[in-house]
């Protein structure tokens, strides 16, 4: 995966739209500025810089730097850069494989050739070849074309690994690393199509044109002289001669596509192809004085005509030579009289934008962005041509096998871990369940126990709110004496239940009374005996600290006898002491309205006056209903002037419009109400049927209204006269003077 993100990575840097081209030697640095377009480079700009003598070329830590310092200022720092390795830096080996070698087989038979005609290691060296050219030197000396001819080039590692620190040294990223020959190739096959170097004059006086003859390339550097050849536009020849060497006397570089030696005599033999050149040398040696033409001339035209000697395909129809050294010009006519050929200047003119002057020192710059933006460099030592890896196809299965079983294993422990935690949750909600089930059951065992003491109770037969109505009618006024603590404990046989046998007792009430005089305790203490309605434990006064002013208070046993069925409280003439306040309700009717229950006493009420009262002083009321009220009823025909006590149920809300029908009720004295009917006909929307209610002002039930509030007076029972108000519009013409609200 990191090799495939790696070559996904070159391969779209190399699509990079802007790009730089560079080439140097030891004393000049050529940039060639262009941009990808439609297939094509155009070419933006072309610059050339001196490099200073104390700057090490050959020292990639010192000549990087001042290599982006010079991009820098020509602002072309960031781009893509391509570079070119010089001719005496490779190994070139022609080789002519068998007839119908398949494409995909040749790079693994070329590793395989050319491992024995390296002078080193192929494990150290970077390989790669181009097809589709009848090369010189091949095939032993046969005819070539026979097979599948190859142009083989190795370059060493230490020259790969130098320009690789260059660029990091640099700052820049290296797209491609070339051939310089191939390159400079490139440039001269682009002015051929642009009809530069497109027709020539052969020796028997006719016109030819330049891709269907040979044509020879001399690029003039300051360090080497590259010589090579082109037959029909694909390199067939180069090699390389060094300066230095030349004008020294000393041994030229051996050219490794010519397998006869061109060195002069007395020299140390061929030099080995990969070492490092002058211009890459790390020694910080002056700059050499230059080539001249009187040595490089006879060593060109010496190789030339050994070419066209040993490769038989006739005189070379055209020179070109490039480069900026100063001696081009003479070394073109040098050469016109020495081979007897058409030799000139390449013209890159038509390559370059108009305006910009054409210079033959940038052909290597120049090819190398052509042939980058057509993707037609041949050479690429960062990317070269490697032989397919062939993979075991038994093994290949084993190991897709083995993927497989760990899948399909790695598949099922994730459905089993799957299912597990589905099962775990499952579990999880089942316990949460079986936490509340276990809530509810101690809730259900706690009710089922107070239902079985309710029950014990009911079994008792007794009336506790009767017993409870009879003490108070017992005690004294409620201002004299106050309760605290009262506590009713069941008495129990040896098995835990509740007794119920006629002659055991049932319980015992017990409780905590204060009073503020001891003679009211000691007068509560006799009543209680002379009673003997419950079996009273006696017991002392003590004094006690009250914020109220009750210093005195005895606590109480009484022990309720299981045969006491019935309470007959001693008559009120009796005790006149024990006359309850108007506002205590405790001697009243318990339990549902309408239903008397057993063992209650009645509370004495002074009689109101009036119609209506019974011989006990209270007013009787008469339960009605809003029925009984509406027009045309039969009691609505009986209400007279003097009014009759009615009871009604409703809801009370206050009258927007005070109205005053009842006689002696005014809206100065009274406060005017209605009570509406509570049913799915009258709603709570106040549209249904209706009495007026009057109730005095700074009464206490209007005090109580106010107390009350709204949801206090939903369900309000309304106890007063009834008077008829007369031909109103209301369903229910009839207003109530309350006399008691409940």
């Amino acid at each position: 995966m990191a090799r495939f993100l790696q070559q996904f990575g070159e391969r779209w840097s190399r699509r990079s739209r802007r790009f730089v081209a560079v080439d140097f030697d030891s004393r000049r640095l050529r940039v060639v500025s262009a941009k990808r377009a439609g297939g094509r480079a155009d070419i933006l700009k072309c610059y050339s810089v001196d490099i200073p003598a104390d700057v090490a070329v050959g020292d990639a830590a010192a000549f990087g730097p001042f290599l982006h310092k010079a991009l820098k200022k020509l602002h072309l720092a960031g781009r893509p850069v391509l570079m070119s390795v010089p001719r005496s830096q490779a190994v070139l080996k022609p080789m002519s494989l068998p007839a119908g070698t398949p494409e995909a087989d040749i790079a693994a038979m070329v590793h395989f050739q050319v491992d024995k005609e390296l002078p080193f290691r192929v494990e150290d060296a970077v390989v790669d070849h181009i097809l589709g050219a009848e090369y010189y030197g091949a095939a032993d000396g046969n005819t070539p074309g026979e097979g599948v001819n190859v142009l083989v080039a190795a370059v060493r590692l230490p020259t790969i690994d130098y320009y690789r620190r260059l660029a990091e040294a640099g700052q820049f990223r290296l797209l491609r690393l070339g051939l310089r020959p191939s390159t400079t190739a490139c440039c001269v096959r682009a002015c051929h199509e642009a009809g530069e170097t497109k027709e020539t004059q052969g020796a028997d006086g006719k016109t030819e044109t330049g891709k269907s003859k040979s044509v020879a390339m001399v690029h003039v550097g300051f360090d080497e002289i590259e010589i090579s050849v082109l037959q029909g536009g694909a390199l067939s020849f180069t090699r390389s001669v060094s300066v230095k060497s030349a004008s020294s006397g000393a041994s030229r570089s051996a050219d490794a596509l010519a397998p006869i030696p061109l060195s002069p005599a007395g020299a140390n033999g061929p030099a080995v192809n990969g070492t490092s050149p002058s211009a890459v040398s790390s020694s910080p040696t002056p700059p050499s004085p230059g080539p001249s033409v009187a040595l490089t001339a006879p060593e060109i035209a010496r190789t030339l005509q050994s070419y066209q000697a040993l490769q038989r395909q006739g005189q070379i129809a055209m020179v070109l030579v490039a480069g900026e050294t100063g001696i081009e010009t003479e070394l073109v006519t040098e050469l016109a009289s020495r081979l007897k050929t058409t030799c000139r200047r390449l013209s890159t003119g038509a390559l370059v934008r108009k305006g910009t002057p054409p210079d033959d020192a940038m052909a290597a710059g120049l090819g190398l962005a052509l042939g980058h933006a057509a993707d037609e460099i041949e050479f690429d030592f960062l990317s070269p041509r490697r032989p397919p890896v062939y993979r075991d196809a038994k093994q290949t299965k084993m190991v897709a096998g083995v993927a497989a079983g760990f899948l399909l294993v790695a598949g099922l422990l994730f459905a089993n871990y799957r299912y597990l935690e589905g099962k775990n949750d499952q579990l999880i909600i089942l316990a949460n369940k079986v936490t509340d089930l276990k809530k509810k059951d101690t809730e259900f065992k706690n009710l089922a126990t107070q239902a079985g003491a309710i029950d014990g109770w009911a079994r008792g037969r007794q009336d506790w709110l009767a017993h409870w109505a009879y003490l108070s009618d017992l005690l004294p006024n409620a201002k004299d004496v106050y309760l605290q603590n009262i506590s009713i404990t069941p008495a129990t046989n040896v098995q835990n239940k509740i007794k119920n046998t006629p002659d055991e007792p049932v319980a015992t009430l017990t409780f905590t009374l204060r009073a503020k005089d001891r003679e009211i305790i000691t007068d509560i203490i006799g009543t209680m005996q002379e009673e003997k309605t419950y079996v009273h434990t006696p017991s002392g006064i003590d004094p006690c600290s009250d914020l109220w002013g009750y210093v005195h208070q005895v606590r109480f046993s009484l022990t309720v006898p299981q045969n006491m069925v019935s309470l007959s409280p001693p008559p009120m003439s009796e005790i006149p002491h024990l006359y309850r306040p108007e506002d205590d309700g405790s001697g009243e009717t318990f339990g549902r309205r309408g239903t008397e229950i057993r063992n209650t006493v009645p509370v004495p009420r002074p009689a109101p006056g009036g119609s209506g009262a019974s011989s006990s002083g209270q007013p009787t009321y008469r339960e009605v209903t809003f029925d009984a009220l509406r027009r045309g009823a039969e009691l609505l025909t009986q209400l007279s002037a003097s009014g009759t006590p009615l009871a009604l149920m409703g809801r009370l809300v206050a009258e927007p419009n005070p109205k005053a029908f009842a006689p002696s009720v005014s809206p100065q004295t009274h406060l005017t109400y209605r009570l509406v009917e509570n049913s799915a006909r009258g709603g709570r929307g106040g549209d249904g049927r209706f009495v007026y209610v009057y109730v005095a002002k700074d009464s206490a039930m209007a005090r109580e209204i106010q107390n009350r509030g709204d949801r206090g007076l939903l369900r309000i029972r309304v106890e007063g006269k009834a008077f008829f108000t007369g031909d109103q519009p209301e369903a229910c013409p009839v207003g109530l003077l309350a006399e008691r609200i409940r």
